[in-house]
């Protein structure tokens, strides 16, 4: 059983910005619902009680509903923080070819 209580998270105002991005990306709560094999009422909450966020189990599905433009990033940062991004490669090893 999941649950819909995950830890509180410090920036729920940009979280909340994020899934109402990922809603209008797929056309409605319902239609997101339906992309991540959730309710459209529990998709609903999330929007009415962002001070907790999306829950865990939630997140890459969002991710991958909206091809990437809504990130984990911003769903969830207390869980995937910006500073593990790992940093781009070098241009000058980017087009070497290795044998």
């Amino acid at each position: 059983m999941t649950s819909d209580k995950p830890a509180c998270i410090s920036h729920p105002m940009e979280t909340s910005s994020a899934l109402a991005k990922a809603i209008q990306i797929c056309g409605s709560q319902a239609a997101l619902a339906t992309k991540i094999g959730a309710t459209q009422q529990r998709v609903s909450l999330w929007l009415k009680k962002p001070k907790c966020g999306v829950p865990a189990e939630y997140v890459l599905p969002i991710e991958r509903a909206t091809r990437s433009a809504v990130t984990r990033f911003e769903l969830r940062p207390d869980l995937y923080p910006v500073d593990d991004i790992a940093p781009p490669v070098p241009a000058c090893f980017a087009q070497e070819t290795f044998r």
